[in-house]
C-alpha cells in the first residue's frame, strides 16, 4: 500500500512497514518467477519508464487451477499445539457465552457450535460485516453503530488488445506476472499491464486500479435476513481518478502501438458503468473477434473484484491491536479493517497486517 494511504492508518506504521519487507521476501522465495518478469523488457524497449514487477501470490501450473500462497503454511508447520482448520463451513453468527465466544456454524449440512477464548474474524469484507452485525443485535451498546456500514472498492477500467500472431512475435515478452507503474497521492491510481498468449493471438491488458475514497457508498443489511445491498455513489475525487486513468491508459497504449509499428485509432472509453462494457463482456467480444487486431475498453463494476473494504476500520471500530471496540478477545482482520485502501491490490497488505497483529497482539 502507498505511503499516502498508510499515513491515515492508526497502527504502529514503522513496525508495520518492516513486516511488508518480510512478507515480500517470503513471496519472492515462494515463487521465484516474480524476479523474472520478461514483460519489463518490452517496456524498456518501448521507452516506457517507471514500471516494476508485481509480487505474485499464486503459482500457475499447466492443466491445474494453481496454488495460492498463505501464511497458514508456516503456521501449520510451526504450531506446537493443536491447530485445526475447518473447511466448507458457513458461520451463522457469534455471541458471548460467559467468558468465551460462541461460534454457530454449519458444516456438511450439520449445525454445530464452537466455544473459544479468543475469536478472530478474518473473512472477506461482506462476511466480516455480517458477523459484526449479528453480534450487534445482542449488544445494545453497538447496535445503532452497525446498522449501516461505509464501504469502498477499487475503481478499475482498462483496455484489452488482441494481436494475432501473424502480425508480430511477442513470445519473448509473455509472462505470468503483470507489471505496475505506481501513481501518487494526487492521481490515486496505479497502472498495470499483462501480456498473455493463446494458440492464435496475444492478449495485451492495460488497466488502472484506483482508490475509491470512503464517503457516500454504503453497505446495509436488511432485518429480514435477505442478502445485503450496496448504495453506490462516486464523488468528485473518484471522478478525477477515472479521468486520470483514461489518460494514462491511452498514453501507454499509444506508445506500445508505435513501438509495434501498428496503425492505431483513438480508444474511446464509455462512461464508467455503461452496460455492455464490463471486463467479461469485452473479453468475450475480443475472444470471438475475427480481426487481426482489435482493441476494446472496459471497466469492472464496483464489488466484482473482491477488493471491498473499510466497513470496520481501525481508529473507528477497532483498537490499535485489532480488537473490536469494548469487547474482550475478539479481533478482526482483513480489508474490512482498512481505513484507506490505497491503489494497490490488498493481498500483500492483508497478509502483512494479519501477521503483524497476530504476532504482536493476538498471540500474547
Amino acid at each position: 500500500m502507498e505511503n499516502y494511504a498508510l499515513h491515515q492508518w492508526p497502527v504502529e506504521s514503522s513496525l508495520f512497514r518492516d513486516n511488508y519487507q518480510v512478507v515480500y521476501k517470503e513471496l519472492t522465495n515462494w515463487d521465484e518467477s516474480t524476479l523474472k518478469n520478461k514483460l519489463l523488457n518490452l517496456f524498456d524497449n518501448a521507452k516506457l519508464t517507471g514500471f516494476q514487477n508485481t509480487p505474485r501470490a499464486k503459482q500457475s501450473f499447466e492443466g491445474l487451477s494453481g496454488l495460492v500462497y498463505s501464511p497458514l503454511y508456516s503456521l501449520l508447520s510451526s504450531t506446537e499445539g493443536e491447530c485445526h482448520i475447518l473447511t466448507n463451513c458457513n458461520v451463522k453468527g457469534i455471541s458471548k457465552d460467559g467468558k468465551n465466544w460462541k461460534l454457530e456454524y454449519i458444516n456438511n449440512r450439520e449445525s454445530k457450535a464452537l466455544l473459544v477464548s479468543k475469536c478472530v474474524l478474518a473473512s472477506g469484507t461482506i462476511e466480516n460485516s455480517r458477523l459484526v452485525r449479528s453480534l450487534a443485535r445482542t449488544r445494545k451498546s453497538i447496535r445503532n453503530k452497525f446498522n449501516k456500514f461505509k464501504i469502498y472498492d477499487h475503481i478499475i477500467q482498462g483496455v484489452l488488445v488482441r494481436i494475432n500472431k501473424s502480425l508480430i512475435n511477442l513470445d519473448d515478452f509473455v509472462s505470468d506476472n503483470s507489471v505496475v507503474k505506481i501513481g501518487n497521492q494526487i492521481v490515486r491510481s496505479n497502472t498495470f499491464c499483462s501480456l498473455k498468449k493463446s494458440q492464435n493471438y496475444y492478449l495485451l491488458d492495460i488497466w488502472g486500479l484506483g482508490e475509491q475514497l470512503p464517503d457516500q457508498t454504503h453497505l446495509q443489511f436488511k432485518s429480514n435476513g435477505t442478502l445485503p445491498y450496496v448504495e453506490v455513489k462516486l464523488n468528485a475525487f473518484d471522478d478525477f481518478v477515472l479521468i486520470q486513468q483514461v489518460e494514462e491508459i491511452k498514453n501507454i497504449h499509444s506508445e506500445l502501438m508505435i513501438y509495434f509499428n501498428f496503425s492505431q485509432k483513438e480508444v474511446i472509453f464509455p462512461k464508467f458503468g455503461t452496460a455492455g462494457f464490463t471486463y467479461s463482456d469485452v473479453l468475450k467480444k475480443i475472444e470471438n473477434s475475427e480481426s487481426k487486431m482489435s482493441c476494446e475498453p472496459y471497466y469492472c463494476p464496483l464489488g466484482t473484484v473482491d477488493h471491498e473494504g473499510g466497513t470496520i476500520p481501525f481508529g473507528d471500530s477497532l483498537n490499535y491491536d485489532g480488537s473490536f471496540l469494548d469487547t474482550e478477545s475478539l479481533y478482526i482482520l482483513g480489508p474490512s479493517t482498512f481505513p484507506r485502501m490505497g491503489a494497490a491490490n490488498p493481498s500483500l497488505t492483508n497478509i502483512t497486517l494479519s501477521r503483524f497483529i497476530s504476532e504482536n497482539y493476538i498471540s500474547k
